[in-house]
This record gives C-alpha cells, sequence and structure tokens, in this order.
C-alpha cells in the first residue's frame, strides 16, 4: 500500500513546514539577541529569592580587571523569577554582605527574567530549635560564618542523624532538593 496525498494536503503541509522554519528562526534569533536587549546577565537579589519564587533585583556586571562583579547602571531594579526551583539567594536588603549572584536571561517565551542556572541550594544553617528525627523545623542561614537574619521554615531531618535529630543552634548544612528544604550533615553531638 502507498501513502500518498493529495495536492491540496501536499500545499498545506509545505505551507506548515515554511512557517515552523520561520518560527523556529525567529526563536533562535529572539534567544542569541533577547527581545530586552539583555542576553546572559548577572543580577544580585534586593529581596531573598526562595527558590519558585521571585524577587526584586539589580544587574551586575563581572570587571575582568578587578576580578569581581559591579552594579551596573543600565536598571535599578527589576524581577527575576525561578520557574525551575533552581535558586536561593540572599537579598542584599536583608543581609548587605551577601556575595549571592545568579545568572539570567530574559526568556523569548515568558518576556520574564528568569535564573538558568542552580545557584545556592546548599547553605550553612543552624536550627532555630531542635528538631526529632523525621521532624521539620526552621532553619537560620548563614553565610561565611555570619548570621544572615534570613530563615527557611520546614527543613526536614529525615535522614544521617543517626536517630538522634538536630540540636538547636548546632552548625549545620541544609540544601534544597527540587522540592523541600533538607538536613544533610553537620555538627556531632
Amino acid at each position: 500500500m502507498t501513502n500518498t496525498f493529495d495536492d491540496r494536503t501536499a500545499r498545506e503541509l509545505g505551507r506548515m513546514v515554511y512557517q515552523l522554519k520561520n518560527e523556529v528562526a525567529a526563536l533562535r534569533q529572539a534567544v542569541a539577541r533577547d527581545s530586552s536587549g539583555l542576553g546572559i546577565e548577572y543580577v544580585k537579589c534586593q529581596t531573598t529569592l526562595y527558590p519558585g519564587q521571585s524577587a526584586t533585583a539589580t544587574l551586575w556586571n563581572y570587571d575582568r580587571k578587578t576580578a569581581a562583579y559591579q552594579e551596573s547602571n543600565r536598571f535599578t531594579s527589576l524581577t527575576v523569577y525561578d520557574p525551575h526551583n533552581w535558586a536561593f539567594a540572599i537579598g542584599m536588603g536583608d543581609y548587605s554582605s551577601t556575595d549571592d549572584i545568579l545568572p539570567v536571561y530574559a526568556n523569548p517565551q515568558s518576556g520574564r527574567l528568569e535564573v538558568i542556572a542552580p545557584t545556592g541550594l546548599i547553605r550553612q544553617a543552624k536550627p532555630d530549635s531542635t528538631i526529632a528525627t523525621g521532624g521539620a523545623g526552621t532553619f537560620s542561614i548563614y553565610q561565611d560564618h555570619t548570621d544572615t537574619t534570613v530563615n527557611v521554615d520546614s527543613v526536614s531531618v529525615l535522614w544521617g542523624d543517626n536517630g538522634e535529630g538536630v540540636t538547636s543552634g548546632k552548625e549545620s548544612w541544609i540544601r534544597w532538593n527540587g522540592t523541600r528544604w533538607e538536613w544533610i550533615g553537620g555538627d556531632c553531638e
């Protein structure tokens, strides 16, 4: 049996292929150039960005001469989104010494500035209260051994504590596993 198309169907398929090629070319140009003209950029959040949420941010540029990031003068305030649960960044308004820098780009489909790589998902932290094995609690986030005053709630203690739980104030490490915060280790009891 031979599959054939009538002339009308063949023309319609040809038109659809041509239209699809044009749409792919336009999307490639949008990704390369970006509708906002930003391309891949770096931001520092003014408000803390929690996984899957949004925050206010400013653009930062990497200066090769000083080997450091410096604030850009192009935009004073932008909103950055984390649609993939890829990032946690302490906001400068919450902790002025934060060094959290996020790679972002303007998504041509949504038109929003979005995080493009997993960043800041393992953090120094201390529990605010004792948490039993199988429980969850609030942890204070630390940066370079200093309390940032930023907290994360509902951190699970499910594994690696030898059934002892985690005592309040113990130096710990927590991570975002894509769906929730979990305790991954720290001081011995």
